[in-house]
């Protein structure tokens, strides 16, 4: 199944397509298909991201806001926030529900973005 997916983000041909780049996160992330591994699973969500991809930064976004390290991602809390804001922008409903969250959680998460603008 990776395969498939692998085909299908197109890496190495024409253009690439994030959709199966976040496939590919994806396998990565549970473990269907490959060994579970949370470096790559991270390394795709990034490469989809790059290209611009809504539905890949409200996940990137949470992975950034809490930091994890079994894909060697430190926090960084300004960095998820506006990822998760880049993606209600571009119209990711899903991410409304986690950028409200951010604002409820006792500032934790916005108060030194907030101060800073």
């Amino acid at each position: 199944m990776l395969e498939l997916i692998k085909l299908s983000s197109n890496v190495n041909k024409c253009k690439p397509l994030p959709v199966g780049m976040a496939g590919i996160a994806s396998c990565f992330r549970t473990g269907e298909g490959v060994a579970e591994d949370q470096v790559q699973a991270f390394v795709w969500l990034q490469k989809a991201v790059d290209l611009g991809d809504a539905e890949s930064k409200g996940p990137l976004g949470n992975i950034y806001l809490k930091g994890d390290a079994r894909a060697g991602v430190a926090k960084d809390a300004a960095r998820g926030f506006e990822l998760l804001r880049e993606a209600v922008e571009q119209g990711f409903t899903p991410a409304r529900f986690q950028l409200a969250h951010c604002y409820l959680e006792a500032g934790a998460y916005t108060r030194p973005l907030l101060s800073s603008t």
